[in-house]
C-alpha cells in the first residue's frame, strides 16, 4: 500500500483514470459514474485558536457567536472546499459575517498559521489529536455549528479483490469507530 496526498480534483482523475484505488475525502462527493462514495463517518468541528488567545486562555466550549470579532482562517475556496463553505453557512447562521484573513490549501496549513497568530479556524474535532506548538483547541457548543464528513471513493466496478477487501474493511472500521460516540450522546 502506498500513501498519497493530493487535492480533490486531483484525486477523482487519478481515481478516474485508474492511477489510484481508492481515496479519502474529507467531505461528500457528487460522485462522477464511474465512481460510488461511502461516508465513512461525521464528526463535530471544534475551533483552533492560537495557545495564547484569551478564548484559549479560558477554556471550555464557545459559542460560534463568540467569534464574531475574530479573523478566520479559511481553506481555500478555488480548492470547491466544502469546510470553507460549512464555515461561511454557520457563522452567517449565528448572526455574523466572518472576517476573512489567509486562505490555506489543508488543514495543516491553516493550524500552522493559526501557531503563528495569524488567526483562528474551524477543523474537525479529529486535528486535536495533532498536537501542535501554539494551537489550543475548543470545542463549539450550541447551534449552529458545522459537522465534518469523512468519505471513501473508489471506482463504481472494482476488478481487484484487494481493494474491494480493503473498503469492506475500512467500512467496517468506521462503524465499529462510530458506535462508542454514539452512546455517549
Amino acid at each position: 500500500m502506498t500513501l498519497d496526498e493530493c487535492l480533490r480534483t486531483e484525486a477523482v482523475q487519478r481515481l478516474q483514470n485508474a492511477e489510484m484505488d481508492v481515496a479519502f475525502f474529507r467531505s461528500s462527493l457528487s460522485e462522477p459514474k464511474q465512481l460510488v462514495t461511502h461516508s465513512l463517518l461525521v464528526e463535530p468541528m471544534l475551533v483552533a485558536l492560537p495557545s495564547e488567545h484569551v478564548l484559549a486562555l479560558r477554556g471550555g466550549a464557545l459559542s460560534l457567536k463568540a467569534l464574531a470579532d475574530e479573523t478566520f482562517i479559511v481553506y481555500a475556496r478555488q480548492l470547491g472546499s466544502t469546510f470553507y463553505d460549512a464555515t461561511i453557512a454557520a457563522c452567517l447562521k449565528a448572526g455574523f459575517s466572518p472576517r476573512l484573513g489567509q486562505e490555506a490549501p489543508r488543514i495543516t496549513s491553516a493550524l500552522s498559521l493559526v501557531a503563528a497568530g495569524f488567526g483562528i479556524s474551524i477543523v474537525p474535532a479529529s486535528m486535536q489529536r495533532m498536537n501542535m506548538d501554539g494551537v489550543s483547541y475548543c470545542p463549539l457548543k450550541g447551534a449552529p455549528h458545522a459537522n465534518a464528513e469523512l468519505t471513501l471513493a473508489s471506482r463504481r466496478s472494482e476488478p481487484s479483490v484487494v481493494v474491494r477487501n480493503f473498503l469492506s474493511l475500512t467500512r467496517r472500521a468506521a462503524k465499529d469507530f462510530e458506535q462508542p460516540n454514539r452512546s455517549h450522546s
